[in-house]
């Protein structure tokens, strides 16, 4: 099952983290399809607005800590790699045109991802 689903309502398009076991931690793969979701997103020309929400009982852990038992001094590349993907996710929102409206269900905790506009709840 893929970490990320999308779909379309319209000119909505929905985001929706897809790990629910783990809360919806952010591991690289999840961070690195939502990083593209979102730069897609902003470029369709169908598109008006971005949703983001998770799957399950939790918006977002945060990150997923289990995946850092892996990031050793020695294995530097995997570390540069963790840590620009940390930056570019908490930076593309000011990046974005378009509006993204966090759909908050649950706990949103850690480095959750969140946008600069409004947050609703469901």
């Amino acid at each position: 099952m893929p970490d990320l689903l999308t779909d379309n309502d319209g000119a909505v398009r929905i985001l929706t983290m897809n790990r629910p076991e783990k809360r919806n931690a952010l591991n690289m793969a999840l961070s690195e399809a939502l990083l593209d979701a979102l730069h897609e997103a902003d470029r369709a020309p169908g598109v008006r607005t971005i949703v983001l929400t998770g799957a399950g009982p939790a918006f977002c852990a945060g990150a997923d800590l289990s995946e850092f038992a892996a990031l050793k001094s020695e294995q530097e590349t995997m570390v540069e790699r963790r840590t620009e993907l940390t930056m570019k996710l908490h930076g593309v929102f000011s990046q974005l045109t378009k509006p993204v409206v966090t759909a908050i269900n649950g706990a949103a905790m850690g480095a959750a991802p969140v946008s600069r506009w409004p947050a609703i709840s469901r």
